[in-house]
């Protein structure tokens, strides 16, 4: 909403507002000419270039939802996106993260147990080491 309570008339005059709160907000580095010096205002002070955007804070919110294990459609609603392939944009790469270190923990583990997976639970066997297996079926016995 603008100043006066009204809703902005159209995104360029929100990414324009939203930089502006961005500068005030110290989230800004001098503008540079050509030669490498600060640019200069007519008034005299340097120009500033905001660090952020607005898309890039609406992306880090969703990344924020999906590490709170929020799904495409809570991050679709707070984002009032219609499509959810558009929500899964900001996601995708924040749930690949977990499922690697998901599975990175259950390699540790299974490599720490020294055990042999059993396909029906995708568990271990209770009290069996790969170790033992090895033994039993390189020495021929049941």
């Amino acid at each position: 909403m603008t100043a006066k309570g009204e809703p902005f008339a159209s995104s360029g005059s929100l990414d324009n507002a939203v930089r502006k709160w961005i500068i005030a907000a110290g989230l800004c580095k001098p503008l540079l000419d050509d030669e490498g010096n600060p640019a200069i205002e007519k008034n005299g002070k340097p120009k500033l270039r905001a660090t952020r955007s607005q898309h890039g804070i609406r992306k880090r919110r969703a990344e924020q939802i999906a590490e709170a294990s929020g799904s495409v459609y809570e991050g679709m609603a707070h984002l009032s996106h219609s499509d959810p392939k558009t929500a899964a944009i900001y996601t995708k790469r924040v749930n690949r993260a977990c499922l690697a270190e998901r599975a990175a923990l259950r390699a540790e583990a299974a490599f720490e147990a020294d055990s042999v997976p059993c396909p029906a639970n995708r568990g271990t066997l209770r009290g069996t080491s790969a170790s033992k297996e090895r033994e039993k079926f390189w020495s021929g016995s049941p």
